[in-house]
């Protein structure tokens, strides 16, 4: 009976969070009606995304079905005097002024919605934003069908207080995009987020290099994610003797394609989640992985408890708990479920973890209606 009233508390605080935050998002939350030119002035940090157009135009770049259209420039954020962010009280937040970078599309329905588009940016160079670690990589998250905004940063907090290795962290910011013939516009509230990569300031495991074959290194490590929405055909999906499907997110082995989209079996357009020209051939690594998940697969079906020497049983269990208690539509079926492993020591055999945790905008009663838990994720 503890157990279980544990459990509602926890709810019932994620969904006290974000009444809370919708009502303060609503009362304070200055919107740009009637003129695109307007630069917000909500009291959090602003991003602003100056474009050169002369290498491509925002208007391509936000069209492109596909991701592939680039744009470039440069990145400043401005932090307003004074700004305090609560959900890390230690950690400062700093102003940057032009950072120069790349930035195209990314996510997949929130891609598809006209209203707010999802960016992928890369510096050209690494940067500690927000005190969050240096890193050329980040994503503005759009929260298109989240109205609070707060899904993904109350999954961050739950996922760093459970103990989750790495959980991406973010800051909410309003952007303002600028180009020589897209003008200046601000487009939305949006979460500056890290992204799940696999980097000593993000999933800090053994990084895989194109000509690694020693079978010692090429154990690890691996980040891999349900294959639901990486283009078919891909070199990286693969199926076990069951008929699940896998996908390696990092490393990558799909270099056939000039798109990140692919046509799926129902028709629909799917993303591969890579990066364009970050993809190697290796079929000894390529091999090991599947082979591994496919063993991994075979000792649990095997019955008894051998499988707690190939999976990590708490990080399963945890994994679990968050996507069914948030209620999570997207749960296991989508490219956001991810699985991972390090490199084998001298100690023994890395097992298998679950994590990051990743994409809860359809979480935390959004989709959802009925309490309780989802028996379709048992």
């Amino acid at each position: 009976m503890k157990k279980r009233t544990n459990l509602r508390l926890f709810y019932a605080l994620a969904m006290l969070l974000l009444l809370l935050g919708t009502a303060m998002l609503a009362s304070g939350t200055v919107r740009a009606e009637g003129d695109d030119d307007v630069i917000p002035d909500n009291g959090i940090p602003v991003v602003y995304l100056n474009i050169d157009e002369s290498r491509g135009t925002i208007d391509s770049m936000i069209t492109s079905p596909d991701h592939s259209v680039y744009c470039y420039g440069t990145l400043t954020i401005d932090v307003p005097e004074g700004f305090h962010y609560a959900d890390f009280p230690d950690t400062p937040c700093e102003s940057l002024e032009g950072l120069s970078m790349s930035i195209r599309g990314r996510g997949n329905s929130t891609w598809q919605n006209d209203s707010k588009k999802p960016f992928k940016i890369k510096l050209d160079t690494k940067a500690d934003v927000f005190s969050l670690g240096e890193n050329k990589h980040w994503v503005l998250v759009a929260n298109t069908y989240d109205e609070s905004l707060l899904r993904d940063r109350i999954t961050a907090y739950i996922g760093d207080e459970m103990g989750f290795p790495f959980t991406p962290r973010g800051v909410p910011v309003d952007v303002v995009m600028t180009g020589e013939n897209y003008g200046t516009k601000y487009i939305g509230s949006y979460y500056l987020s890290e992204n799940v990569r696999v980097d000593k300031n993000r999933l800090n495991i053994a990084e895989l290099k194109e000509k690694d074959t020693d079978p010692a290194v090429i154990t690890g490590g691996y980040l891999l994610q349900d294959a639901a929405q990486v283009r078919a055909g891909s070199p990286d999906t693969f199926y076990t003797s069951r008929g699940i499907d896998w996908a390696t997110h990092t490393p990558s082995f799909d270099t056939e394609g000039e798109s990140l989209f692919s046509a799926t079996a129902d028709g629909e357009e799917a993303f591969s989640g890579g990066e364009l020209g970050d993809a190697y051939n290796n079929r000894v690594q390529q091999a090991y992985i599947q082979n591994e998940i496919q063993r991994i697969e075979d000792v649990i079906f095997e019955g008894g408890t051998a499988y707690r020497d190939a999976v990590d049983v708490e990080s399963t269990a945890k994994y679990w708990l968050v996507q069914i208690i948030s209620l999570n539509a997207d749960a296991y079926a989508t490219g956001s479920t991810y699985i991972y492993k390090d490199r084998d020591t001298e100690d023994g055999v890395s097992k298998l973890f679950w994590g990051p945790l990743w994409d809860f905008d359809f979480g935390w009663d959004n989709r959802y209606t009925t309490a309780g838990f989802d028996y379709g994720h048992e």
